[in-house]
C-alpha cells in the first residue's frame, strides 16, 4: 500500500514536471514573438541618459543609443536604405493613413522618452540625437501620386498629435507642453515649415530627433522632438555640432 502510494506520487511530480518545462517553452515563444530586444535597446539607451546626467559618471561618458533605421513599407522596399526594421502598412485598409501618423507618434514619443522628456541634462550644447532615421517606399509614394487624400501635410499631422491620447493628456502636448498648433508654428518656425503646404510622407529621408541646448552645469534647455527632413537638420536651433547617437 505504501509502496502505490510512493508510486502515485511520482506520477504526480513527473506529470507537473512535463507541465512546467512546457508552459516555460510557451513564456519563452511568447517572449520572442513580442521582439522584447527593440525593447531592450530603448531601455539601455534611457539607462545611459540617467547615468550620463549623474556628477560622477565624466562628462566625456558615451550614451549607449543607436539610430533606428525604419522602413515604412506599403509592400515594397525603401531604395537605397539599409533598413533595421520595417513597418508592413496595408494600403487596401481605410485606416492606412492613421497607422503611419500613430507609428510616427509613438516614435516620437519613445525617442522624448528615452532622453529624459526635458529634464534630464544629459549632454553639452549642441548635442542632438537622431533617434529614428524613416523612409517610405515605392508603393506609399505611388499611392500618394494617385491619391490626394494620401498626402498628410503637418497641419494633418499635429492635429492627429493634438487628437491622439496618451495617458491623461494628448501626444502633442506631451511632446510640446502645448495645445495650440498656431503657437507651436513659432516655435517650427527656424525650419522653415509651412504646416499647410510641407508634408510627412515624401521620397527624402526623415528623422526624429531631439537635443540640448545648455550643458551640465546650470539649467538646460532641451530641443523638442521634431520630425524633419534630413536636408532640414541645418536649420535646427541650435545648429546640431555632435550627434550622441550611434549610426
Amino acid at each position: 500500500m505504501i509502496k502505490n502510494q510512493k508510486g502515485e506520487l511520482t506520477t504526480q511530480q513527473i506529470v507537473i514536471l512535463i507541465v512546467a518545462i512546457v508552459s516555460f517553452a510557451v513564456v519563452l515563444f511568447l517572449l520572442f514573438r513580442l521582439n522584447l530586444s527593440e525593447t531592450s535597446d530603448e531601455q539601455i539607451c534611457h539607462n545611459s541618459v540617467v547615468l550620463k546626467s549623474q556628477e560622477k559618471v565624466p562628462l566625456g561618458a558615451k550614451l549607449d543609443c543607436n539610430t533606428k533605421y525604419i522602413c515604412i513599407s506599403g509592400g515594397g522596399k525603401c531604395e537605397n536604405f539599409d533598413a533595421t526594421k520595417t513597418i508592413d502598412i496595408d494600403l487596401k485598409k481605410e485606416n492606412a493613413k492613421e497607422e503611419i501618423m500613430k507609428f510616427l507618434a509613438e516614435e516620437m514619443a519613445n525617442c522624448w522618452w528615452m532622453f529624459g522628456e526635458g529634464e534630464i541634462k544629459y549632454a553639452e550644447k549642441g548635442d542632438c540625437a537622431i533617434c529614428s532615421a524613416i523612409m517610405f517606399d515605392s508603393e506609399i509614394l505611388n499611392q500618394i501620386e494617385k491619391n490626394e487624400s494620401y498626402k498628410i501635410s503637418y497641419r494633418d499631422f499635429y492635429n492627429y498629435l493634438n487628437n491622439l491620447n496618451k495617458n491623461v493628456q494628448s501626444y502633442f502636448t506631451y511632446l510640446y507642453g502645448s495645445f495650440d498648433i498656431d503657437i507651436f508654428q513659432e516655435n517650427v518656425a527656424n525650419l522653415r515649415i509651412d504646416l499647410d503646404e510641407d508634408f510627412i510622407l515624401g521620397n527624402e529621408r526623415y528623422n526624429i530627433v531631439t537635443g540640448i541646448y545648455g550643458g551640465l552645469v546650470g539649467e538646460a534647455s532641451f530641443l523638442p522632438v521634431y520630425y524633419v527632413k534630413s536636408n532640414q537638420m541645418s536649420k535646427l536651433e541650435p545648429k546640431c555640432s555632435k550627434f550622441v547617437t550611434k549610426a
